[in-house]
């Protein structure tokens, strides 16, 4: 048996699913479950523990979906933002202008 506990959120959930593969490649019997609590408190700890869960394959989703959306307009927004201020900024004539969110 496996618990995941990672951080409550869709960032955390993506990298549970990630620990799901590892951890699958090593042992395709593990029963893997996910603990949800939102604060690291004993009396938390103990009530999520008790509430065991699966991994939310939809937040997994969302968070993949929002990973090569953002890589894909990093793409092009650099690319546009290059050609364009090329004209404008000499000395930058031969750089990339790299764009990317946060």
């Amino acid at each position: 048996m496996l618990v995941i506990w990672t951080d409550c959120d869709r960032e955390g959930e993506h990298i549970g699913s990630e620990i799901v593969e590892i951890c699958r490649g090593a042992n395709q019997r593990l029963d893997i479950y996910r603990a949800r609590y939102s604060a690291v408190t004993q009396s938390e700890l103990r009530r999520s523990m008790g509430n065991l869960q699966r991994l939310d394959l939809l937040q997994v989703s969302a968070v993949e979906a929002r990973c090569e959306l953002d890589l894909r307009s990093g793409a092009i927004f650099t690319r546009f933002q290059t050609l364009r201020l090329r004209d404008h900024f000499p000395s930058v004539s031969k750089d990339v202008i790299s764009y990317g969110t946060l």
